[in-house]
């Protein structure tokens, strides 16, 4: 998350005038995309929120909105595996910067004492 918000503020102070254009592969990424950078970004989600992001039709408008993207913001941990990388490839863009949101989960494990 701190990549995220790095990468939006670090690209918004360079780019005073033209809007960034943020793609996110899903649409809580583009959520916060757009309460990072405001009304300094043009954010598009790829996913819609009744989607399954493992399972995604690719679509042309796809490709197009990657071609115009000047970041990325994608899952990782292999959530887009099956279907975002040929589209990147087929976008070909080079001012495409990646930015990969890892979200981690904590577990509590219980623990149980018994008289041994």
């Amino acid at each position: 998350m701190k990549k995220i918000i790095l990468s939006l503020l670090l690209l918004i102070s360079f780019s005073v005038q033209a809007k960034i254009k943020v793609v996110a592969t899903l649409p809580v990424y583009a959520s916060i995309a757009h309460e990072v950078g405001g009304d300094r970004v043009d954010v598009t989600s790829l996913a819609h929120g009744n989607q399954d992001p493992h399972f995604m039709d690719p679509k042309p408008s796809f490709v197009v909105a990657l071609s115009r993207a000047d970041v990325l913001i994608e899952g990782g941990l292999e959530l887009e595996i099956g279907w975002l990388s040929p589209l990147l490839v087929q976008a070909r863009n080079p001012k495409n910067s990646t930015v990969q949101c890892r979200i981690y989960q904590c577990s509590k494990r219980a623990f149980s004492f018994g008289n041994s």
